[in-house]
């Protein structure tokens, strides 16, 4: 099996760990107007997450 499409995101939060996916806002989120992603659970699919920064 070779190896796909790399694609790193920084700058998400996790909100939950779902049976489906991972739901992830962006920094700074809000809301009132900004959208929720789901990035899906699939056996193509390797997610790393690492432990964010507290805001100063």
């Amino acid at each position: 099996m070779g190896i796909g499409r790399r694609h790193r995101y920084t700058g998400l939060r996790q909100l939950v760990a779902g049976s489906d996916g991972y739901y992830v806002v962006p920094l700074g989120w809000r809301a009132d107007t900004d959208p929720v992603y789901l990035i899906p659970k699939s056996n193509e699919t390797w997610i790393g997450l690492t432990p964010g920064e507290q805001p100063r």
